[in-house]
């Protein structure tokens, strides 16, 4: 498994975009990586997961962890642009009821607040 992480920011808000598949060979440089950004004070983290392939239970942790850790420091962490595999399985995971999903990044954006 092979995953890729590029970073943007604009409008306030820095866009991490995820290409490859997170799972239990490559959930730890994402979960690092998502968790020193809320440990540095970034509180508006948008995950643009157009280009995931794949995700497993290792690789929702990875965003789980820093997702509650955003919260827990009035943050806010969004999802969007998720293939319909990886759009399935954050629906059946439940974590769509945890992390907002949405169907465009100029819609995450307008969420923000």
């Amino acid at each position: 498994m092979k995953i890729e992480i590029e970073t943007k920011e604009f409008a306030g808000i820095t866009a991490v975009y995820l290409s490859g598949q997170l799972g239990s060979t490559t959930y730890g440089e994402v979960s690092d990586r998502l968790v020193k950004m809320v440990e540095d004070g970034v509180d508006k983290i948008l995950l643009n997961l157009k280009d995931l392939e794949f995700i497993t239970s290792a690789g929702l942790r990875s965003i789980l962890v820093p997702a509650k850790l955003q919260k827990g420091r009035s943050g806010q962490l969004m999802m969007c642009e998720a293939n319909e595999t990886v759009s399935e399985i954050l629906k059946t995971s439940g974590f769509v009821d945890l992390i907002a999903l949405h169907e465009s990044e100029a819609a995450a954006v307008s969420a923000f607040h």
